[in-house]
């Protein structure tokens, strides 16, 4: 797997884009928000594994979750992996 590129702090390529089922090269961007489901009106793509594990990294440095800190709730189970607009 390439190195993960970064532009600015948050901001991570998806590398298997063609594979997540995405039309173009995607980037994931430091946006976090609750959204309703009827708004969500269709699934782009699904991460693959790769890019779902460089953004759970991400969304850890984001909010300062380090392995040092094992009282830390995990992050895992709280990534959604659909893309959608």
């Amino acid at each position: 797997m390439p190195p993960m590129t970064s532009f600015e702090f948050g901001e991570i390529m998806i590398h298997a884009w063609q594979a997540a089922g995405l039309l173009k090269a995607s980037a994931i961007k430091p946006v976090i928000l609750t959204a309703e489901k009827l708004i969500v009106t269709k699934r782009l793509g699904r991460l693959k594994q790769e890019d779902q594990r460089a953004l759970r990294e991400m969304i850890g440095k984001i909010i300062g979750r380090t392995d040092k800190n094992p009282g830390t709730p995990s992050i895992k189970n709280s990534v959604n992996s659909k893309v959608s607009p």
